[in-house]
């Protein structure tokens, strides 16, 4: 796994997140056009999944990882049954999902899931998307995300993949309820209104979220407590059971669900009255002196947190390191040729000279930053903003980048080719039919360029331009595709 952990995550790309598909899926249902979420359980999902397609996928998608799971999976597993009484030995062999305890199961069945998004994409089903091993969790309109609901019972199976209607929660807007019980009538999955445990976390109303989080924190004080008792017998014990597994439950959920710190108060005056006086034997800590014990060893303190202090610190942590918009952007400016334009002397007789609006308004598309003097609205009636011009049809700005990318080859062509024509005219297909639907049959159909000699001498190649948005919003799973030029 350490060696191949990049080519997985690249095969697998956004599929298989977990605190930021917290982060999405919040966001998402808090949305005004978002009617519900529904978050898919799988019964059984990695005993069952299908190796065969998992195998395939993986020669596809990850070669690197495919012959170390082909040694490993390519053969039904034995299982030995023994009965201690008499003797006897049965042998079961296991065909299907990954061994219990492997540690690539989980990379495997990411892999192994990849199948199941083609028909489930967002493209698809409108529905935005998020998954995390067997939790496949969808949010949209009532309708879309009852169609993407029988789509993953009709293909799961397929795949290994056995949806569980009876513990696959609807959670839905108060004022969507009455539609979503009509149209999820046939089904026995749960329809609620308030909150449900997400990927450990919390989604649904504030106030669902509040109650959730209240009851977690009951649960790790009275934790806290028992770890106070201990401490006054095995203080360095008590000591390491906090800071190596306790505390991180708590620091999840802070990472996970914003807006808690408060909540965290019975927790807090729980460290302080109690465990930190039973492992320093016996002593009230002062404000100070707690303010020293949370800081990390290597800086003289103890590394035992103030959770209301921590708490906004570790969400804005989480929102940054998982925003996919700044790592795809930083993925994008490291392409080959991405940056020659800050690297190359401003050479103006050669249009090498940015201006200084020119230069800023770059910079702010390079990092995503938001630009000044765009107008509100775009000519089709929509909010305007940098994505919004790359995408629009109607407001000029797609058709600009076109031609631009057009003429240079164009120009680029003539220093080296003969013959070299804008939008030429293709032959007729004279009434020809055609496999591909996408095959343009007009009478008047064209390409962007042509030019001979670029392939062998005096033969006429023919170019087309296609434009596309490097930085389009992630919208669902099937964004893990690259546009091709």
């Amino acid at each position: 796994m350490e060696v191949v952990k990049d080519d997985i995550t690249s095969a697998v790309g956004n599929l298989q997140v977990c605190e930021a598909a917290i982060h999405t899926m919040r966001k998402i249902f808090d949305e005004p056009d978002c009617d519900a979420v529904l978050m898919v359980d799988a019964s059984i999902a990695f005993n069952n999944f299908n190796r065969k397609v998992t195998l395939h996928s993986t020669r596809i998608k990850c070669p690197n990882f495919a012959r170390y799971i082909e040694n490993l999976y390519s053969q039904p597993a034995k299982q030995f049954v023994s009965d201690r009484e008499t003797g006897r030995c049965e042998i079961i062999e296991s065909a299907e999902g990954t061994t219990q305890g492997d540690p690539i199961a989980m990379a495997m069945y990411a892999i192994g899931l990849l199948k199941l998004q083609d028909p489930i994409s967002h493209e698809k089903t409108q529905v935005k998307q998020v998954a995390y091993a067997d939790d496949i969790t969808g949010a949209g309109k009532i309708e879309d995300i009852k169609r993407w609901w029988d789509e993953i019972v009709l293909y799961g199976p397929m795949q290994g993949y056995y949806p569980n209607a009876q513990k696959t929660v609807l959670i839905v807007k108060p004022q969507k309820l009455d539609l979503a019980k009509e149209k999820f009538k046939n089904t026995d999955i749960i329809i609620k209104t308030g909150g449900e445990k997400h990927l450990g976390a919390i989604l649904g109303p504030i106030h669902n979220r509040e109650k959730f989080i209240k009851d977690r924190v009951e649960e790790w004080v009275n934790e806290i407590r028992r770890l106070a008792k201990i401490a006054t017998i095995e203080p360095h014990a008590a000591y390491t059971a906090l800071t190596f597994g306790i505390r991180h439950r708590w620091n999840y959920l802070m990472r996970t669900v914003p807006g808690i710190g408060h909540l965290l108060e019975p927790l807090e005056q729980t460290i302080k009255r109690e465990l930190l006086p039973a492992l320093i034997g016996g002593c009230n800590p002062t404000d100070v002196e707690w303010s020293i014990f949370e800081l990390p060893p290597r800086k003289g303190g103890l590394w035992i947190p103030n959770p209301c202090k921590l708490a906004d610190i570790e969400y804005e942590n989480s929102i940054k390191l998982t925003a996919k918009d700044t790592k795809r952007r930083l993925q994008m400016t490291q392409e080959v040729g991405a940056s020659n334009w800050l690297t190359t002397l401003p050479i103006r007789v050669k249009g090498f000279s940015l201006n200084r609006q020119d230069f800023i308004d770059a910079l702010a598309l390079r990092y995503g930053w938001p630009m000044d003097g765009l107008p509100q609205h775009c000519a089709c009636g929509s909010p305007f903003d940098s994505n919004h011009a790359m995408i629009c049809k109607i407001g000029g700005f797609v058709v600009i980048r076109h031609d631009e990318v057009r003429d240079l080859t164009a120009q680029m062509l003539r220093e080296v080719c003969h013959d070299i024509r804008v939008e030429p005219e293709l032959l007729s297909t004279g009434g020809r039919n055609f496999d591909l639907r996408s095959t343009n049959t007009t009478e008047d159909a064209r390409l962007d360029v042509s030019a001979r000699g670029f392939w062998a001498r005096g033969q006429r190649a023919f170019f087309d331009v296609r434009i596309f948005n490097p930085w389009p919003p992630v919208i669902g799973a099937s964004s893990r595709k690259r546009p091709q030029t």
